[in-house]
């Protein structure tokens, strides 16, 4: 569960790449299942050829094509939880006596209920220099679930703002998020 965490909630490369060989033998043979799922769950415009998001021009994706790898992935307990946690804390070892936290890169950038009406429950944020600061969360409106991804954010800020806004103004019919430095 540790590499689980410490992939998602701080994007560590080194916990992708360490699932990736325990799982499948190599980061290739693991890309190849990766390619497989996306295949299986209906991905039409998703390709992988890494495990980490490094930039390669045949590792691509689409917003609606990550919304529908979010949804999937929100099914599974175990994935929710994870996507849903603010922190995690690795329990101390020989190697490491005072233990890991690993902190949400989401939760660090918003707590999820700025917007009167709007929970937001988790989700993954990311960054490479061509598709800029990407987000994919999931909120709770008035009892039902949506999925959001918002992709080429020039700043770390405004994906974050542009989120809190559209579950705001398009579901639960509130107002745009107005960041407290501008209010």
């Amino acid at each position: 569960m540790d590499v689980l965490y410490g992939m998602i909630l701080c994007s560590g490369a080194d916990a992708s790449l360490a699932a990736a060989e325990y799982v499948a033998g190599s980061e290739e043979e693991f890309v190849k299942l990766m390619n497989a799922k996306c295949d299986e769950i209906g991905l039409k415009r998703t390709h992988f050829t890494n495990v980490v998001g490094l930039h390669d021009k045949n590792n691509y994706s689409t917003a609606e094509d990550i919304a529908v790898l979010l949804e999937y992935a929100v099914q599974n307990k175990t994935c929710r939880e994870i996507l849903s946690a603010v922190e995690y804390k690795v329990p101390p070892t020989k190697q490491n006596p005072e233990g890991l936290t690993f902190d949400s890169t989401l939760f660090s950038r918003m707590y999820g209920d700025e917007m009167p009406g709007v929970k937001i429950l988790g989700g993954k944020t990311g960054f490479t220099d061509e598709s800029g600061n990407c987000i994919a969360t999931f909120a709770e409106v008035n009892g039902k679930t949506y999925i959001l991804v918002l992709c080429g954010g020039t700043t770390n800020w405004n994906n974050v703002y542009n989120t809190l806004s559209a579950y705001s103004e398009y579901c639960a019919g509130g107002k745009a998020y107005v960041p407290p430095d501008e209010r």
